[in-house]
């Protein structure tokens, strides 16, 4: 098998995070926006971002969608315990059915149970008398940071339930640092100064269960960055453990991130020269579902600039931030409409969406005969018949020939998956920092 090139970023944090998981088979793209989420996380309500009447925070809702068995998993997870051994985050639950009091009870700390541990262990403390104990634990907590969250699902259908119109409405408001005016029982409440931070990883057809079709036109999928991986980086029968002086030098930065920073982020003046030329750029993502996303397009430029800035230890966003920032938004926005597949395109988007993945899991083209017995429940013939012309003519599956089952002089129409969207990932994301 073919060695794949290891992808060199400028920015020191993501290359050494690209060379402690290069031995996995999740895409790079999952990697990157993992470790920047996991970035974000460390920064809380802390780290600001001044900008007009309000400030920014870093915070970011961030899916990773691909096929089952795309590794989506394997990168939330890999980040996710480094950020667990180096920090005091707290990790939102991670099955809510849907319901958004659990997440608020947790965001309260009401039960003390979903801190990472925090609580308890200071109950512990003060039942011993520790008084060291105590005072360390009081320092790792920040009274800014006592209401924010980090939601970090590999099953995220699991987290927001399925169609869960009170729980999106929730993690948009969430997604601003808002005030929030609840009930629970008896009691009217105020949940002060919140922020959510979200990872999650789920698949085209779970987008479609999990949002309702309302959730692009209430703004929510605004808010978030749907990145698209459709096949493994590479194949690895046996995995080898993580390098571990790596891993110490990526804990090293999360610890910083969480633990020294605080204050605000500025911008090098050459920076701020080319975001506000940027500012006025056509974005090239031309699908009706994201206009609002394009919309909030700059805030995210921005928040991700950020994200790069901190991550080499600095809090002046430079020029080359700016650049990467841009490289990996536009790169992610490229395949944002195959991440959401066919959800919210027409009534038959589900039975199109499960064509899709069919023929991405098959191993070579599949008969038009048996994607109609697969499909007949779901559609009438002559909606079949539609589909498969939209799905080639939109690019993502190619029919073809192959001999027929029953007469070897015989052809039959076949249609395959255009499995182009990965490689040309992987060769932007290879040429990207050159």
């Amino acid at each position: 098998m073919m060695q794949k090139e290891i992808v060199k970023f400028k920015n020191s944090f993501l290359d050494t995070y690209l060379r402690y998981v290069e031995d996995t088979e999740s895409p790079r793209i999952f990697h990157i926006w993992s470790a920047l989420s996991g970035v974000a996380a460390c920064l809380g309500r802390r780290v600001t971002f001044p900008f007009g009447i309000c400030d920014l925070f870093a915070n970011h809702y961030i899916l990773l969608v691909g096929p089952p068995g795309g590794r989506k998993s394997t990168a939330i997870n890999i980040m996710s315990k480094l950020v667990r051994n180096a920090t005091a985050i707290r990790f939102a639950p991670s099955d809510t059915a849907g319901q958004r009091q659990g997440l608020i009870i947790a965001m309260e700390g009401i039960n003390g149970s979903e801190d990472g541990g925090l609580i308890d262990e200071l109950d512990a403390a003060i039942a011993a008398a520790d008084l060291e104990t105590i005072a360390n634990i009081e320092m790792r907590i920040d009274p800014r940071d006592s209401h924010t969250m980090y939601i970090c699902a590999s099953e995220f259908n699991s987290f927001i339930g399925t169609n869960a119109s009170e729980m999106i409405t929730f993690l948009g408001k969430m997604y601003d640092g808002e005030n929030y005016d609840y009930k629970l029982k008896n009691t009217q409440n105020i949940l002060i100064d919140p922020l959510l931070n979200m990872l999650g990883g789920t698949t085209p057809t779970n987008i479609a269960s999990a949002f309702p079709p309302e959730a692009i036109g209430q703004g929510f999928m605004s808010r978030v960055i749907l990145v698209f991986g459709s096949r493994k980086f590479k194949k690895i029968p046996w995995p080898k453990p993580l390098d571990k002086d790596l891993a110490k030098k990526l804990s090293e930065t999360y610890h910083w991130l969480y633990y020294e920073l605080d204050g605000e982020i500025t911008v090098a003046n050459e920076a701020r020269d080319l975001l506000t030329t940027m500012y006025d750029e056509e974005i090239e993502l031309n699908d009706p579902r994201f206009v609002y996303y394009c919309e909030r397009r700059h805030i995210h430029l921005l928040k991700l600039t950020m994200l790069l800035a901190v991550a080499r230890r600095d809090t002046v966003v430079s020029l080359q931030d700016v650049k990467e920032a841009q490289s990996i938004l536009q790169l992610t926005e490229k395949f944002m409409p195959d991440a959401l597949g066919e959800y919210g395109m027409s009534p038959l988007a589900a039975a199109k969406q499960k064509l899709v993945e069919f023929l991405q899991h098959a191993k070579g083209p599949v008969g038009s005969h048996i994607l109609w017995a697969l499909l007949q429940r779901d559609m009438k013939a002559v909606d079949f018949r539609n589909t498969l012309s939209d799905l080639v003519n939109a690019n993502k599956i190619q029919e073809v020939r192959i001999k027929s089952q029953t007469d070897e002089n015989q052809t039959v129409q076949a249609f395959v998956y255009k499995d182009e969207k990965q490689t040309e990932v992987e060769e932007a994301l290879k040429a990207m920092m050159e």
